[in-house]
């Protein structure tokens, strides 16, 4: 999470593990993930739409705009090999 703030330069999160909630959620300076089953894809895709809210300064849910943050994301994590460091981690548990 941190090397995404860096890179896309906005500012840090606070960043919560939830036992209790099945669902991740993000607002504009917390990240609210579960505490199981955590892949690259959903952390990729709470952090588009904070990132969608630093650039147009409102909510974008699902839409072009947000899309568009999110694949810039991933493409990024692509790029870095991060998916497939993710998958190396969670095989070898």
């Amino acid at each position: 999470m941190r090397k995404l703030e860096r890179h896309f330069k906005i500012a840090k999160a606070s960043l919560k593990f939830n036992r209790n909630k099945q669902r991740a959620t993000a607002w504009h300076y917390h990240i609210e993930l579960p505490k199981k089953r955590i892949s690259i894809g959903l952390i990729c895709h709470e952090f588009a739409h904070r990132l969608a809210w630093f650039r147009y300064k409102k909510d974008c849910h699902h839409n072009k705009k947000y899309q568009y943050q999110c694949d810039r994301v991933v493409k990024y994590v692509k790029k870095k090999d991060y998916w497939n460091k993710s998958l190396e981690i969670t095989q070898k548990i």
